[in-house]
């Protein structure tokens, strides 16, 4: 996963530093408080596609390194979460909704976890292109610069109405996340031993 960042990120988009040694990429947010979901090739074993997800209450990229794309405070609910490091292997054939496919794996664990929204800092670009997968992306700021290209804040409804509006449009007839269930017991199991 450390390393498809690295590809896409660094290599491909500029944007960030990355190891040049070890070729991956890491940030401040990569903590015991993100969550990641990847998508697994079958063909070989490697992560084609993933995303971080943090929720507001703890620190987020957004909210601590982006403050002045948001024209008001920063979310800070246990009910949003941030997605940041969206990406997809551009070396392997991807099928044509992987974005939808990605949105829909999110949109699962955000209704599993009673979730209510997401919020990023996106490429201006990824707006049309949520849309066009069923998904709502409303503006929290103006569009700035990050790196060689515009972006923006959005923050994303998520409930089971656009979770079944996202596969309907992007043609996913079954669950993503295969191991939610047993993956959010190991969460709160972890909150209780944090708390004791």
């Amino acid at each position: 996963m450390h390393n498809l960042r690295f590809r896409v990120f660094k290599e491909r988009l500029g944007w960030v530093r990355g190891d040049g040694i070890s070729r991956m990429e890491f940030d401040e947010y990569d903590t015991d408080d993100a969550i990641y979901l990847v998508k697994i090739d079958p063909e070989d074993n490697e992560v084609s596609a993933c995303t971080r997800l943090i929720q507001t209450i703890k620190p987020y990229l957004l909210a601590n390194s982006f403050r002045h794309f948001l024209i008001d405070e920063p979310i800070r609910s246990e009910r949003c979460y941030e997605t940041s490091r969206f990406a997809a292997d551009p070396d392997k054939k991807q099928p044509n909704n992987i974005t939808g496919e990605l949105v829909a794996a999110m949109l699962e664990f955000g209704v599993f976890v009673r979730m209510q929204n997401y919020v990023s800092l996106s490429d201006i670009r990824i707006e049309k292109l949520l849309l066009r997968f069923g998904w709502d992306p409303t503006p929290l700021g103006l569009v700035g610069q990050t790196a060689n290209e515009d972006s923006i804040a959005f923050i994303y409804t998520v409930n089971q109405e656009v979770l079944d509006n996202v596969r309907k449009k992007s043609k996913v007839e079954s669950d993503l996340v295969l191991n939610l269930r047993e993956f959010v017991e190991n969460l709160n199991v972890e909150a209780l031993k944090r708390a004791a």
